[in-house]
């Protein structure tokens, strides 16, 4: 069966298998969110869109004894939640359920609409079969029109290879939202927006005990913005309260499990991966001891990335530092190389850009001016200034560029 990762922790907490997400505390987090929110509801009848493997429905059924069917347009995704889970599941798209209107008293989307090109027809979808309690959840969610703008820029910046044949601040695989997005595709500004989970993470923590501590850590005395991601509750008049609530440990203990929620009897451990949770494991046991550590990156050791953007002509980046790469929280370093006669796409960013010149002779073209640059040379440019650096010389020009980080700048 080719279907192995969801956004969920289907697999459970296992060092040293590949099945196994390293960033597993996100999933658990969320889910837990999701759930605190489930708990207070009367759920009734639930369908799960998009429910993929059937972790999150199997853990409805069993934790509040609802009948639960998952909807997927993955066969394989939906063979494991038949096969292991024992699940309801029916084969369709969010943007056509195969279900009468009022089908369901609860209809779950969770990490879902995203991926959708027309999320407004997912949400009448939704909201058509439903009828009490809409619950959408999603990673993709910003403060407002503009900060959502900002990312699009900044990932044609960063990762051009999707912009390619697309419009920079148009979504591509990946739709994003603000409130007011929501406010409009649900029709209403009658909705309760909660928060999924803090910045508070780790990508191993050891015992199962501590991973439960640090996920209800994750989950606790936050907001709904940018950085906790979001879940949206919308309600077909007063939402009726759960009359049974559970324990809150016992949901977390349902959730946050050491091994995985079914049985698997052909896994088997990898030593690579063991090993890597080792390095991690002693990597951030010193970076707590020493509230600092160092990590030394040379452009020979990094994967060199021809720039195809519209734009650059001979152009090329090596990533030295970011947030996922050697985990510095607050900057990127980027190496960019340009052949004889190359140059950058035209920039004009709400972030400032530092450029360091390491060798070669080049141009800083603005607006209204031409600044030469040489070896040794630091500029700042300064938010919303159009600019685009050219190589001026026979010889390769290669500077640091230097940008804040996608997480310290958008909380992702």
């Amino acid at each position: 069966m080719g279907y192995r990762q969801a956004h969920a922790p289907i697999y459970g907490y296992m060092r040293g298998f590949r099945h196994t997400i390293p960033l597993h505390l996100v999933h658990y987090a969320r889910t837990f969110s999701i759930f605190r929110l489930l708990n207070t509801l009367d759920l009734g009848s639930v369908l799960n869109v998009g429910g993929a493997d059937g972790c999150q429905s199997h853990l409805v059924r069993t934790l509040f004894g609802k009948p639960v069917t998952t909807v997927d347009i993955d066969e394989g995704a939906l063979a494991i939640a038949r096969e292991r889970f024992g699940l309801e599941v029916a084969l369709g798209s969010a943007l056509d359920l195969p279900f009468a209107g009022d089908s369901f008293d609860t209809v779950l989307c969770i990490e879902t609409i995203e991926h959708i090109r027309d999320p407004g027809r997912v949400v009448a979808e939704l909201t058509r079969v439903a009828r009490r309690n809409v619950i959408v959840s999603t990673e993709s969610f910003f403060d407002s029109e503009e900060q959502k703008r900002a990312f699009l820029l900044y990932i044609r910046e960063t990762h051009p290879q999707f912009f390619r044949e697309r419009d920079p601040v148009t979504p591509g695989d990946v739709s994003y939202f603000t409130r007011e997005d929501f406010h409009a595709h649900f029709g209403t500004r009658k909705l309760r927006f909660l928060p999924q989970f803090s910045s508070k993470q780790a990508e191993i923590i050891g015992s199962i005990e501590a991973v439960r501590e640090h996920v209800r850590d994750m989950t606790e005395n936050i907001q709904p913005d940018r950085r906790s991601k979001v879940i949206v509750h919308y309600s077909k008049g007063a939402p009726a309260p759960n009359p049974s609530p559970l324990d809150e440990d016992d949901i977390l203990r349902a959730i946050v499990t050491e091994g995985p929620l079914f049985p698997m009897p052909s896994l088997e451990r990898d030593e690579e991966m063991l090993a890597e949770d080792e390095e991690n494991l002693e990597r951030i046991a010193r970076f707590h001891e020493e509230k600092a550590f160092c990590a030394v990156t040379t452009p020979d050791g990094v994967a060199e990335t021809p720039i195809e953007e519209t734009g650059a002509v001979g152009m090329s980046m090596r990533w030295l530092t970011r947030d996922d790469l050697e985990r510095s929280p607050r900057f990127c370093t980027r190496l960019v190389t340009l052949a004889p006669g190359g140059r950058t796409p035209e920039r004009e960013t709400p972030w400032e850009h530092q450029l360091h010149i390491l060798s070669g002779k080049g141009l800083l073209v603005e607006r209204t001016r031409e600044t030469e640059l040489a070896p040794g040379a630091t500029v700042l440019v300064r938010e919303g200034l159009g600019f685009r650096v050219e190589n001026a010389g026979d010889e390769p020009l290669s500077y640091l560029d230097i940008i804040p980080s996608i997480t310290h700048y958008f909380g992702r």
